[in-house]
């Protein structure tokens, strides 16, 4: 990073304003030739903070459940406490973690554990702190794996077939850490095509996954692994989307 582009990452983390954060951005990426919507996530990511999020949680509760016996909640309070909790939540997570769970990552939902009274608030709020903890993980091994391959992909191929293998690894890689994170749960797979586009957009070859979001749903199935041809199979049409939008390609 050279010293004009130091100067504005500190001039944005001292305002923190939009502003000054677009200004970065901007930059970086004429710099980098990432992209600046890239660039933000990748930080917004790193300033995920469970301390102000489990700050943020807990007074919530403790005002949510003051007053609140437990053999009599009125109608509608749970709904009311599911809503505002998880809206909280996401506020309080990082703008990394808005649309994440619909798309590419396992779901966040606290409606099975949300405290009934204030004896119950600090064993929500653990619960929810290591979901979180498990989710962020899950992203940043998604975003490291992106930028490791984009610097391999920086540094050129002698043969194409070299970079299609390159992407078959990628789309095995991002494979493991979704059954990792989701044990191949209900519709586990449906977050697969997400994933994989994701990291595809971190390498910059974004490609249109219809195709391989069909190949996905006729191939793999809830509560069981992969198996190995199914596996290699998707790895590929991965690898071959990811060539045609140009991962690898010499510039």
């Amino acid at each position: 990073m050279d010293e004009d582009l130091r100067a504005l990452r500190r001039r944005w983390e001292e305002s923190q304003t939009e502003e000054d954060l677009e200004r970065y951005l901007q930059a970086e990426a004429r710099a980098t030739g990432r992209e600046a919507r890239w660039i933000r996530h990748t930080l917004t990511l790193a300033a995920f903070a469970p301390e102000r999020v489990e700050e943020a949680a807990t007074a919530f509760l403790r005002a949510a459940c003051a007053g609140q016996p437990r053999s009599a909640e009125r109608p509608g309070y749970r709904s009311e406490l599911y809503t505002g909790y998880q809206a909280l939540i996401r506020a309080q997570a990082g703008p990394w973690f808005s649309g994440l769970e619909e798309e590419w990552a396992p779901a966040w939902c606290p409606c099975h554990w949300l405290p009934k009274g204030p004896d119950e608030i600090d064993r929500c709020v653990e619960q929810t702190l290591a979901q979180l903890r498990s989710v962020h993980g899950y992203e940043q091994a998604l975003v490291t794996l992106a930028e490791t391959h984009l610097e391999v992909a920086a540094e050129g191929f002698e043969q194409e077939s070299d970079a299609f293998e390159q992407a078959q690894l990628i789309g095995e890689v991002v494979i493991d850490l979704l059954i990792e994170a989701t044990g191949c749960n209900d519709a586990w797979y449906h977050k697969l095509a997400g994933a994989l586009g994701h990291v595809a957009w971190g390498l910059g070859a974004e490609f249109e996954s219809e195709a391989l979001e069909l190949l996905i749903e006729t191939r793999f199935s809830s509560w069981v692994e992969p198996a190995p041809e199914a596996r290699a199979e998707v790895q590929s049409a991965f690898a071959q989307a990811l060539i045609d939008a140009g991962y690898g390609a010499r510039p």
